[in-house]
């Protein structure tokens, strides 16, 4: 069934505190310096597209911005 419009391939719920694998630490792309893995001392943003992509938006204190972080591409 073809979706109605963009929006509806879109979500979004909370990226629990936790350690996770990112989407380099998974193999999809080269890792940089410490990327394999992310912790989350506070709930995140997690925005997923449905059977595709997903990243976690985290709150940086010291940037005042948000960091998106790939879980899976």
């Amino acid at each position: 069934m073809k979706p109605k419009s963009l929006i509806e391939c879109f979500g979004i719920s909370v990226a629990k505190p936790g350690t996770y694998s990112t989407a380099s630490g998974k193999g999809y792309f080269e890792c940089k310096d410490g990327e394999s893995e992310q912790s989350l001392g506070h709930p995140g943003i997690d925005f997923f597209k449905y059977g595709s992509a997903n990243s976690y938006f985290i709150w940086n204190a010291g940037k005042k911005e948000f960091d998106r972080i790939w879980i899976s591409h």
